[in-house]
């Protein structure tokens, strides 16, 4: 039911198993219901021989035929920090994501800005549905005006939302 049009390309510059590989996907000319899409979106792995870490790299925008559009750059790793040395069992396999991203949205003539860090690594264990520990912080220029904790390690669908220095319980799903 959707009218996709143009390329999809991803080019690899080695097996992406390996460390140091990467792949880069653009579009050209690619739309979906007539709206846009542009940018990069690149992997690089990170790896080394005790690691194995992966940086994910986009800068997209999403343009409307009315002039409206979202954008947004982020960069993130996600490094495998547990669980290696058993790959043929991955309920021990614990990740780690750091990084941040950016974006602009333009709706009429309105034009918002937004930014996120991860201030603690969020952690996620192969063996639950959710991530179970790490902070995300939502930014207006350099100020923090949002908080999302997502714990303690516990395996669980609970998360605490701050704003405005108050903080209640959300659930993930």
């Amino acid at each position: 039911g959707k009218l996709r049009k143009g390329k999809i390309i991803t080019e690899y510059s080695s097996r992406l198993i390996l460390p140091g590989a990467t792949a880069t996907t653009t579009f050209h000319g690619y739309s979906v219901n007539g709206v846009q899409v542009q940018g990069t979106h690149t992997i690089i792995n990170r790896s080394s021989a005790d690691t194995r870490a992966f940086q994910i790299k986009v800068d997209g925008k999403l343009l409307k035929t009315n002039g409206n559009f979202i954008e947004w750059k982020s960069d993130k790793t996600v490094e495998q920090v547990a669980g290696l040395s058993t790959p043929f069992a991955p309920g021990d396999d614990r990740f780690e994501v750091t990084g941040e991203a950016s974006g602009t949205a333009k709706r009429g003539e309105k034009l918002l800005e937004w930014n996120a860090g991860i201030s603690s690594p969020l952690v996620k264990n192969f063996a639950c549905r959710y991530i179970v520990g790490g902070v995300l912080d939502i930014r207006k220029g350099s100020t923090v005006v949002a908080s999302l904790d997502y714990g303690d390690g516990n395996c669980d669908n609970k998360a605490s939302l701050t704003i405005g220095g108050q903080t209640r319980i959300i659930s993930l799903d």
